[in-house]
């Protein structure tokens, strides 16, 4: 493997002083670009790409720079091929760099660096010796580091540790610490009602599963057991990895279309159900919809496009909106959708109105009729005067893919008509 862009791009930056893009500048100049994934044998690091990497974080002019964290990136992108000895090294580097960072947010990804990926003793000895600083602004992020730690370490001890010194922070002289250490306290009690969640589901599910097969009969057995439990966490974990990419009605044992109306029926029951459309997990349900819907009969196809658009509109996530627009855009583009969509960017709710857009720019991109492709640009290009910002953000965003994808279209083109 050559490292020589790496190097030399880290080089040039020591000796010029010039650290601005420096990442973008070692993605063009390496071969590996920003992570080096596929060493030979798994790792290590080459160690002059490390050496040097620790070089340039004793430099005055990097500890200066104003997008320092980006370069920190790099510890967690390669983390899995640093050795041992290289992490140790890290440790020292990191712990003497901090105070000495202009960055903010090169101090906050330093935290994280000791609490997610270090986690050890040390860690949480440097991160409560980082929290005795003087200065409040070099305290203020260590409560990240703190909850990360105690989130992700397996020893109780630990976890009991940081989060008493989390406790103290509460009480800290400077109001910025005291309110990093609140939202710390509030991840972790989000992380534990998640845990719990998960436990609890993954006790009643678990039977199922265990059975490690996909027909008709588990899934329903799955489905049920999320409806009736009103949390559609473990289905939405099920679906996206113990089915491991089987499909409806691409079942092995059962291949034809009647035999999978079951789950199909199932399934549709959930666009009925308050519990499903105000979970935050709907989403990922839709997505399965959407990766099998090539599949569906057609009769299936015409039932589940009014159940869509009856649930549009009550879904209560912006995810799930956007996700229900961008199914029926993508497996029905014809007029009917085109008008629907375009009523729903009229809607007073703007999480609606925010979720319309890049189904109305896959309408411009991908119908085969020019006339629903020019309807669907022209009622982005009236929504650009939208009242909410957030809703010009993601019209702006569509018609950024839109112009890219006529573009990536016009250059083949040309290259024909040149040729």
């Amino acid at each position: 493997m050559d490292e020589s862009g790496f190097t030399n791009a880290l080089q040039t930056a020591i000796a010029t002083g010039d650290y601005e893009e420096l990442p973008e500048r070692i993605d063009r100049e390496s071969d590996f670009g920003f992570s080096f994934p596929y060493v030979e044998g798994g790792g290590p690091l080459p160690e002059v790409v490390f050496a040097g990497m620790l070089e340039l974080m004793g430099q005055p002019g990097f500890l200066a720079a104003e997008d320092s964290h980006e370069f920190l990136y790099f510890f967690r992108y390669n983390w899995e091929i640093l050795t041992p000895e290289q992490r140790e090294r890290l440790r020292v580097v990191l712990r003497e760099a901090y105070p000495k960072y202009h960055d903010s947010m090169a101090r906050f990804e330093t935290s994280e660096l000791f609490g997610e990926y270090f986690g050890d003793e040390k860690a949480l000895e440097d991160l409560l010796a980082l929290m005795k600083l003087e200065r409040s602004e070099l305290r203020e992020l260590v409560p990240t580091g703190l909850d990360h730690l105690a989130r992700q370490t397996a020893r109780p001890d630990l976890a009991t540790r940081a989060l008493a010194r989390l406790e103290e922070a509460r009480a800290d002289p400077d109001p910025r610490v005291r309110n990093e250490a609140e939202e710390s306290f509030m991840r972790i009690q989000v992380w534990r009602e998640d845990r719990a969640e998960r436990e609890e589901q993954a006790a009643i599910l678990g039977p199922i599963t265990s059975e490690k097969r996909w027909d008709e009969s588990v899934f329903s057995r799955v489905l049920q057991t999320a409806a009736n439990r009103e949390n559609y966490l473990v289905l939405a974990d099920w679906l996206d990895h113990e089915c491991d990419g089987a499909y409806l009605l691409e079942l092995a044992a059962t291949p034809v279309p009647a035999d999978s109306e079951l789950i199909f029926s199932e399934l549709l029951g959930l666009l009925k159900r308050p519990g499903f459309l105000a979970d935050m997990d709907a989403f990922r349900v839709l997505g399965f919809f959407d990766s099998t819907c090539s599949n569906l009969t057609s009769d299936q196809l015409e039932r589940l496009r009014p159940a869509l658009r009856e649930a549009l509109p009550k879904f209560r996530t912006p995810s799930s909106h956007t996700a229900a627009a961008k199914l029926l855009a993508r497996r029905f583009p014809d007029d009917e959708t085109l008008a629907d969509l375009l009523m729903w960017m009229q809607d007073e709710d703007p999480n609606i109105r925010a979720a319309i857009p890049e189904a109305l720019g896959s309408l411009a991109t991908q119908s085969a009729q020019p006339g629903i492709s020019a309807r669907a640009l022209a009622g982005l290009e009236e929504a650009r005067m939208d009242q909410r910002a957030d809703v010009r953000h993601e019209v702006e965003l569509s018609l950024d893919r839109v112009r890219g994808h006529r573009g990536r279209i016009a250059r083949p083109l040309a290259q024909e008509e040149e040729e």
